[in-house]
């Protein structure tokens, strides 16, 4: 007798959906609806069914630790830290949702809060490398280079993949201009993974930057297969472009720098770069144009600092706070927006106008990456 086929994905959703009709007290039959729908890639129905469990069970940790986490994989940070901040209340006695509340707080820039986050898991679990990981950044962003390095040195001696340690420590003797020592840890970086652009880039960097023009064609060979891996890195077009202006090779850099200016919204400096190259490949219409962009932008940059002081002499003002964000937004600079709001809903706290704000900032970021050719420096008439 031939064993009876798989139940497809469908019959399995309908029998998990059927369980939590059958069993609506136990939060565990949500919970298995809503990770198989992540694991789906039906997030929409994931995060619904994630922030009803939290909502029922308030008191069961897994269904905000696991909002939080679908929140942070899609790089929702705002919306990941009160569901993680809640699972680490829940299980303050692991070390993992103090983590992860910490990885939030980190990509708000909330450096104190999640260094307490860490240092709560590292007593729970000293062992366990990752919150090394995590605090080796967070000192990097908000303390010294050696707290940091001692951060990582901590994480080497316990992690089973030192690759992250490896790169990061790359990443700091590069910011210290010490060549030898950065190239070493790129190199085991990529040792251990060498498909990993991140690791590609940095030693390009290392080549074209710290050793006075002499490795450049090696910086360059290192760029590129960073973008062989990635083609959409944006930091990396543009470190290549300008490596090629290193050697002089205008026509070279204009599609990388051209590719860099397209893929970031916030990408004023570039302008001046691109029409520099452009104006010394002979291209002189086009490169007076981007340079026109560029005195635009520092346009923005001149009046930003304006509302930055005015800021500073009354911080509780939100109107300040408010004209800032939308200089920012008028110039397409939707990070510095996205930024100046973060920093307003720690201060003051969330409001619709924040909220109105907030959203046009991310919408506007992902309809800039959809129009080609749109310059993110020129103000909105």
């Amino acid at each position: 007798m031939l064993p009876s086929p798989p139940p497809s994905a469908a019959e399995t959703r309908a029998r998990l959906a059927a369980a939590v009709q059958a069993a609506p007290q136990d939060p565990r039959a949500y919970l298995r609806l809503a990770l198989f729908d992540r694991d789906a890639n039906n997030l929409p129905a994931a995060e619904q069914e994630l922030r009803a469990l939290w909502h029922k069970f308030p008191r069961f940790a897994e269904g905000p630790y696991q909002l939080g986490l679908l929140y942070l994989n899609l790089g929702q940070n705002d919306e990941a830290l009160a569901p993680l901040q809640a699972a680490a209340r829940l299980l303050p006695n692991q070390a993992d949702p103090q983590v992860m509340a910490g990885l939030a707080c980190f990509r708000l820039e909330r450096y104190e809060e999640a260094r307490r986050y860490v240092e709560r898991a590292i007593r729970k679990n000293p062992q366990a490398a990752a919150p090394y990981l995590l605090l080796a950044r967070i000192y990097s962003n908000h303390g010294t280079a050696k707290q940091s390095m001692q951060a990582l040195q901590a994480y080497l001696k316990r992690a089973a993949n030192p690759e992250p340690g490896y790169y990061l420590l790359a990443r700091m003797y590069y910011r210290r201009a010490d060549a030898a020592n950065a190239e070493r840890y790129a190199r085991r970086a990529l040792d251990s993974n060498p498909n990993n652009p991140d690791y590609w880039a940095i030693l390009g960097h290392i080549y074209a930057e710290l050793n006075n023009g002499a490795r450049v064609q090696e910086g360059i060979e290192s760029y590129e297969k960073a973008l062989e891996l990635r083609p959409d890195d944006g930091e990396t077009q543009a470190a290549l472009g300008r490596a090629y202006m290193q050697r002089q090779q205008w026509q070279e850099a204009i599609p990388h720098l051209q590719a860099a200016l397209h893929d970031s919204p916030d990408a004023g400096p570039l302008c001046y770069t691109l029409g520099q190259a452009l104006l010394r490949a002979g291209r002189t219409e086009e490169g007076q144009k981007m340079l026109a962009q560029y005195r635009a932008y520092q346009g923005y940059t001149r009046e930003s600092a304006r509302l930055k002081r005015a800021i500073q002499a009354a911080p509780r003002d939100r109107a300040r706070r408010y004209a800032l964000a939308r200089l920012c937004l008028s110039y397409r600079q939707f990070g510095a927006a996205e930024a100046a709001l973060r920093e307003t809903a720690q201060k003051l706290g969330a409001d619709a106008t924040l909220r109105q704000l907030l959203a046009q900032a991310q919408g506007e970021r992902q309809q800039q990456a959809q129009k080609p050719g749109l310059a993110a420096t020129q103000p909105v008439r």
